[in-house]
């Protein structure tokens, strides 16, 4: 994960330079790291900030990179009333009683979790309606199958029909096959039926 974070940071501000130009364009570029473990062992503090400095005498060299690390494991050890505190156990909360305690404590979390809501009724309702049209679908589609398998029994006995009345006037099978579009199967199983009711 440090690594990965010094790798973007430094892409952050390679980027912000083309070639021939002057280093002091270079704006601030700040990595945030939220957190859900511990990576920082030897703070117990949830907020850390990086700067380069000389660790000896603590004089700063630059603060262009900076990386900030939250971890919202220690929130419980080192909580305070701040809102960054108050952001972060809004991002780590799972229930909506959470929510709404957080949203009682401060008015900005409290826009955003009726905002929350109203896009979690949304969703509700989105789903809801997208079940509603598949239900319609699948009625639709059941109600097609049955007409279609409807119109092709209905056929099929029109067809069988037909091949009765030529059986019984002693067509040629290959004759009925071709005017009935049935099988040779099909037409000796009605003149065994035919057979069977003399």
């Amino acid at each position: 994960m440090r690594e990965r974070a010094l790798f973007y940071l430094s892409r952050m501000v390679t980027e912000q330079v083309k070639r021939g130009e002057d280093y002091r364009r270079i704006k601030r570029a700040i990595c945030i790291l939220i957190l859900a473990y511990e990576e920082i062992h030897d703070s117990l503090r949830y907020h850390n900030r990086y700067w380069f400095h000389d660790p000896d005498s603590g004089s700063l060299f630059s603060k262009a990179m900076e990386v900030d690390t939250l971890e919202l494991p220690k929130l419980l050890e080192s909580g305070d009333e701040t809102k960054l505190c108050a952001w972060l156990e809004f991002i780590r909360a799972t229930k909506e009683e959470e929510f709404d305690m957080l949203a009682q404590r401060d008015p900005d979390i409290s826009s955003v979790v009726v905002k929350l809501k109203e896009l979690s009724q949304d969703e509700r309702l989105r789903e809801l309606a997208i079940s509603r049209e598949k239900l319609a679908w699948d009625i639709a589609s059941r109600e097609r199958g049955a007409e279609e398998r409807g119109r092709a029994e209905g056929r099929d006995e029109a067809q069988r029909a037909i091949a009765r009345r030529m059986l019984q006037r002693a067509r040629p099978m290959s004759e009925i096959m071709e005017d009935t579009g049935l099988s040779l199967t099909e037409l000796q199983q009605i003149q065994a039926e035919g057979q069977s009711r003399h």
